[in-house]
């Protein structure tokens, strides 16, 4: 039980450091276009800087929506007392929120864990373009007072390597399970 607290305490710290990073540096090169600093430095880079950022404002809006490669409509497991919330892409980031409508046994939630690993995986319809856009798929279980319940992740090379038939089934569930 301990092992667990562990890895779930680590693998949210990772999680975490790991998104603010990317949230920094998105907002570090949004951050140029308020002031002269891009400009200041570059010149050539201050004109182009400008028309970048314009269509890289309107890249990272139709990113949040829109996750490529990605088949969102496949995430469903089909279960009455889980309920598929949300799916936004933050930035390298696929968050996925799910409600629990009863409350389950740990090993109930551990088999709801394993069946969204594999559905997340089966729902990349093309690989190459989502490896290179998305790092991992997180997800947050939350019971039905918007408490969290559960919280995991799969790496993309995970769920790659699964839908290429280059990791089985059972390690593919064993290793989204150890990030929980």
């Amino acid at each position: 039980m301990e092992r667990r607290k562990i890895l779930l305490g680590s693998g949210a710290v990772f999680a975490t450091a790991l998104a603010g990073c990317s949230d920094s540096t998105s907002e570090e090169n949004g951050g140029d276009d308020d002031g002269g600093d891009g400009s200041g430095d570059d010149g050539d880079n201050g004109i182009d800087d400008s028309n970048g950022n314009e269509s890289d404002d309107d890249s990272d809006d139709e990113e949040s929506d829109e996750v490529p490669g990605f088949d969102k409509d496949k995430i469903d497991l089909g279960h009455t007392d889980v309920k598929v919330d949300d799916i936004k892409r933050d930035g390298y980031h696929v968050d996925v929120e799910v409600t629990l409508e009863d409350t389950l046994s740990q090993d109930e939630l551990y088999a709801v864990v394993e069946e969204l690993g594999i559905v997340a995986a089966e729902a990349i319809d093309d690989p190459e373009t989502f490896v290179e856009s998305i790092e991992t798929i997180e997800f947050t279980i939350f019971n039905t007072d918007g408490d969290t319940v559960l919280s995991f992740y799969i790496d993309v090379a995970w769920a790659v390597a699964f839908i290429e038939n280059n990791m089985s089934e059972e390690e593919f569930k064993h290793k989204a399970l150890a990030t929980a």
